[in-house]
């Protein structure tokens, strides 16, 4: 049985759902430190930002594209475990 979902009568502020700029370069240079190659690193970042979406929103899934050459790739996507 899916669990039920209950929308949030007030969005909560995008200050307190999102990272600021800060707090996304901080991730990304403990990636980096860690030893992760920047392009994934950068990868890591994208998958908070998605992941924060998800929860900002109730969303089931969400995804993070950007333009490339004319096409749109795919950089970061969450989707919730079905029931």
């Amino acid at each position: 049985m899916c669990p039920l979902l209950i929308s949030k009568s007030e969005p909560e502020p995008l200050g307190a759902i999102f990272p600021d700029q800060r707090t996304l370069t901080r991730i990304f240079q403990e990636q980096v430190e860690a030893g992760f190659p920047a392009d994934l690193a950068l990868n890591l970042v994208f998958q908070v930002l998605v992941m924060r979406a998800v929860d900002a929103t109730g969303a089931s899934s969400a995804a993070l594209a950007l333009a490339h050459g004319g096409e749109m790739i795919c950089r970061a996507a969450f989707l919730e475990p079905s029931c």
